[in-house]
């Protein structure tokens, strides 16, 4: 299982920083990236996030990378600054006992999770107040080995598991940083209201639920881009709302089962917004194979 980068994009400096609007006093300002580098994201907002703010970011990067998705990232060999373990955990299950193990990484079988979020609930009709926990359905990928199943078989087991942690907030908070750095990429800082920063950068923001959620539906993958990002408007309450369609491994699966798509609201436009108004509508990450696996039963 191997992953191609999307092709790499970097957009104008934006000045101040994205999520407070500081300058970035002695510290100055620090590049962004829209997805995480480790995460294989290939799109760079420079000069977009003072020293305070970078580290709340890099912090929800790091839990994705380092927690949820560190399997598959070494299995993809997707880009880390640190050694690449040679072995992973697992549990092998017998009628009586459960026993942990290491296994080789090269044929560990690592699932690639994620949540299956509601709507957002500014999209249903519903009231911030009333948004303040996530209906969440897992929704997994794995990648077996014979040679694992062979070695499961030799050890006696009758079945084996892996773990993945998987906290529905840090996650939902880092799609937000995706959501609102791709859209001052997009339309420009000043560009829209935004909605999110409270979101990215408090741990206790209690309406998470109202601003990010998800398609109920999964389509078949993206094929031909690792992430897929592309910007949409939705009409509430007659407000103009911009709206991020985000789909991380986008052509994972198979044929008939993919990915979660997510949706976080990153504010209201400004003005009335016409698909002309965006840089990209329909999102211009493209050109690379895919990172796919077996579905998980």
């Amino acid at each position: 299982m191997t992953a191609n980068l999307d092709p790499p994009r970097t957009y104008d400096p934006v000045g101040r920083c994205i999520y407070c609007g500081s300058d970035g006093g002695e510290k100055r300002l620090s590049d962004e990236h829209i997805i995480a580098s480790s995460l294989g994201g290939t799109q760079v907002l420079p000069k977009a996030s003072c020293h305070a703010c970078a580290k709340v970011t890099s912090y929800l990067d790091g839990y994705s990378s380092r927690g949820i998705f560190h399997e598959v990232r070494t299995h993809a060999g997707l880009p880390t600054r640190r050694p690449r373990p040679t072995e992973f955990p697992v549990t092998l299950i017998f009628d009586d006992r459960e026993e942990q193990h290491a296994v080789p990484a090269s044929s560990h079988p690592s699932a690639l999770l994620m949540l299956d979020f509601d709507m957002p609930g500014i999209l249903s009709g519903k009231t911030a107040d009333t948004c303040t926990n996530f209906s969440v359905r897992r929704h997994a990928l794995i990648r077996r080995t014979k040679e694992f199943d062979d070695w499961v078989a030799t050890k006696g087991a009758k079945a084996a598991s892996v773990h993945v942690w998987f906290k529905p907030a840090p996650f939902a908070r880092m799609l937000a940083k995706v959501a609102h750095s791709y859209t001052v990429a997009t339309l420009g800082l000043d560009g829209f209201t935004p909605f999110l920063p409270d979101a990215i950068l408090r741990p206790d923001y209690p309406h998470l639920a109202y601003l990010v959620g998800g398609d109920p539906n999964t389509p078949s993958p993206d094929f031909g881009c690792l992430h897929r990002l592309s910007l949409e408007t939705r009409f509430v309450d007659g407000k103009q709302m911009i709206v991020v369609r985000i789909r991380l491994f986008a052509s994972s699966g198979d044929q008939e089962h993919g990915l979660p798509i997510y949706y976080v609201v990153a504010g209201e436009a400004l003005q009335p917004a016409k698909d002309s108004d965006f840089k990209h509508p329909t999102s211009s990450i493209s050109g690379c194979r895919t990172l796919s696996s077996a579905r998980f039963a």
